[in-house]
Parts: structure tokens; C-alpha cells; sequence
């Protein structure tokens, strides 16, 4: 099976109905599945990525056969386009960086503590990488830690120089999971 994993289940509806995935009863996790994928909301951040896939992946165990991370992220790189999706090659986070998939094509990213909503900031990290976000590089450690095949595939949803108010985000994150889904059918 496939363990798609999200950060917000608003990322994950469109994913959610239309696989007709159904809702585990697993404590302390949001996990749905059907014949062929897992699906794990995560909630935000590092360490509930760590906490919550490590759980699942011990639950099930060798029936998951790869993952793949699926969310939105900042862009660093001003020549990719925003609300386009996009294939991750590489995660880096405190030099400790992971190769993912076969996206050899794909672009790199930097996963943040934070949010980044800063130039100054943004600059800095795309010394490093094209976008920016909270959780991938924990999806890879833990994937790569069970030797498990990872990949991912984020949509740009704004550009890190600049602050966008979290309505914004939330008042597009239908659109998000509607274009991630979209790619995730023709690509996936």
C-alpha cells in the first residue's frame, strides 16, 4: 500500500472523497484508508510528523510500501510558479539532506522550524533550496529510517518574501487539495 501523508486534513479532503477512503480508529491519529493507500494527517510541524508517522508505519507495518507527502509550500525561487505543483528531488533541513523518489527532475526543498514570511530570511534559505516548508524533511527521516521509498509533491501557494494572512491560505485550501489531487491522478 501507499501511506499519503498530509499536515492539515483541509489539504487532504479532495483526497479523502474521492479515493472513498474511510476513517481508522487508531488513538491520537487522523488516518483513513481504503484498498490501495493509508491516508495520515499529521497536524503542523516537525515533531508531529515524527510522532504520528513513526505510530503508523510501526501499526502497519511491511504493508506500506512507500510514502508520499503531499501539501502546500513556500517559493523561494521566483522563476517557479505559484499554484502550480511541483515535484520534490531533494529535502534538506540543518545539512542533513534526503534524495526522494525518482523525481530527478524535481525541485529541491528546504523544510523550517517556522513559517517563512521573511526576505531577508527567504534568501538565505534559497542558498539552499526553491521552497520551503514545515514538514517533508520529517516524512524523509522517518521514511528513510524504516527504509521506506518516499516522494512528495507540494504546491507553491505563495511566495516566502512575503507574509500571507492565514485566512488567505485557508480560504484557497480547497483550491490547493482540488490542484494537488488533480496532479496526484494524472502523475501518481
Amino acid at each position: 500500500m501507499t501511506l499519503l501523508v498530509f499536515a492539515h486534513s483541509m489539504e487532504a479532503t479532495v483526497f479523502i472523497n474521492k479515493l472513498k477512503l474511510k476513517k481508522e480508529n487508531i488513538s491520537l491519529n487522523n488516518v483513513y484508508s481504503g484498498s490501495e493507500f493509508i491516508l495520515l494527517v499529521t497536524g503542523q510541524g516537525i515533531s508531529n510528523v515524527i510522532s504520528k508517522l513513526t505510530n503508523i508505519i510501526t501499526i502497519y507495518g511491511k504493508s506500506i510500501l512507500q510514502i508520499k507527502n503531499f501539501g502546500i509550500a513556500g517559493r523561494l525561487d521566483s522563476r517557479l510558479k505559484i499554484n502550480k505543483c511541483y515535484e520534490i528531488s531533494s529535502v534538506i533541513m540543518n545539512d542533513r539532506k534526503y534524495m526522494l523518489g525518482e523525481a530527478a527532475n524535481g525541485i529541491s526543498c528546504v523544510t523550517s522550524n517556522e513559517a517563512i514570511s521573511n526576505e531577508a530570511v527567504a534568501e538565505k534559505l534559497l542558498q539552499t533550496a526553491q521552497a520551503v516548508d514545515m514538514e517533508l524533511w520529517a516524512v524523509a527521516d522517518v521514511a528513510a529510517s524504516f527504509k521506506i521509498p518516499a516522494g512528495a509533491v507540494k504546491l507553491l501557494s505563495d511566495d516566502a518574501r512575503q507574509t500571507i494572512p492565514l485566512n488567505e491560505v485557508i480560504k484557497n485550501v480547497k483550491f490547493y487539495s482540488d490542484k494537488l489531487f488533480d496532479y496526484f491522478s494524472r502523475n501518481i
